[in-house]
């Protein structure tokens, strides 16, 4: 028997993309401010990033194009939940480690984490969404996730995924 396709209410869906903060440096209140992002992919040596535009990322990066990714471990989603339900500052409860680039930070709590800076910004909804496309200037992983010839231990790197509105690791069940 043939299964039916049915026409949904919604006309967009997050289906699967890990947790990021992304680090950006407000030059006029000269502090580091920290977004949390789910709208993100790479290619080769380029990370695309969809920001509001009223965001505080969004309105950063065009006066200072470098950023820091931190890509968050799944050990941290009650704290990202609670960040997101309660606007506490998600950066109160990580611990900070140092960047390359001046005033910008990388997390303990983030097993991998990158450099950036912004090279492309385009309008998908000019009133609302843009895409800003960063490339990569340098990637950082724990010592713990790599081997001795410096590959990733893909078993020891456990992103947090947001999908369909729940949080999930890299298994078929979401986290409770």
């Amino acid at each position: 028997m043939q299964k039916k396709f049915i026409k949904i209410k919604s006309q967009s869906i997050q289906w699967g993309f890990p947790i990021a903060l992304l680090n950006t440096y407000n030059n006029e209140k000269q502090i580091e401010e920290v977004t949390i992002v789910t709208s993100l992919m790479n290619f080769k040596n380029f990370i695309v990033v969809a920001l509001q535009k009223n965001s505080s990322a969004y309105k950063n990066i065009l006066s200072s194009e470098n950023a820091v990714l931190n890509i968050l471990d799944e050990n941290n989603y009650r704290r990202v939940d609670k960040s997101y339900k309660t606007k506490e500052p998600i950066n109160s409860w990580l611990t900070v480690s140092e960047s390359q680039f001046a005033n910008l930070s990388r997390y303990e709590e983030c097993p991998i984490s990158m450099d950036l800076y912004a090279e492309n910004i385009s309008s998908v909804d000019a009133e609302s969404v843009h895409f800003v496309r960063f490339k990569i200037k340098n990637v950082f992983v724990k010592q713990d996730c790599l081997d001795e010839e410096g590959y990733i231990i893909d078993k020891n790197i456990r992103p947090l995924i947001y999908k369909f509105r729940n949080y999930y690791r890299l298994e078929k069940k979401p986290i409770k």
